[in-house]
């Protein structure tokens, strides 16, 4: 049996590129100013030419970069 040496992992990996429809603020900021980039950011990533829809067949596996990505998942039967 192969055993890892004991080492310490963080719990919560700070992304500074994390940009999501539930952020309401930029720490640094003023708030105006923050929404005005918050809003612009999620425009630039939803665009059609950005956003990558799966229509799911029995068998399928989606793997993602859960930090990096905005996602959202859709009602399916």
């Amino acid at each position: 049996m192969t055993r890892w040496q004991d080492c310490q992992w963080r719990a919560i990996w700070p992304n500074p590129v994390f940009i999501a429809s539930h952020a309401f603020a930029i720490e640094g900021i003023g708030h105006h100013e923050g929404q005005t980039l918050l809003d612009n950011a999620i425009t630039f990533c939803t665009q059609p030419e950005q956003v990558y829809s799966h229509q799911r067949s029995v068998g399928d596996v989606l793997i993602w970069d859960e930090p990096a990505t905005v996602y959202r998942l859709r009602r399916y039967p």
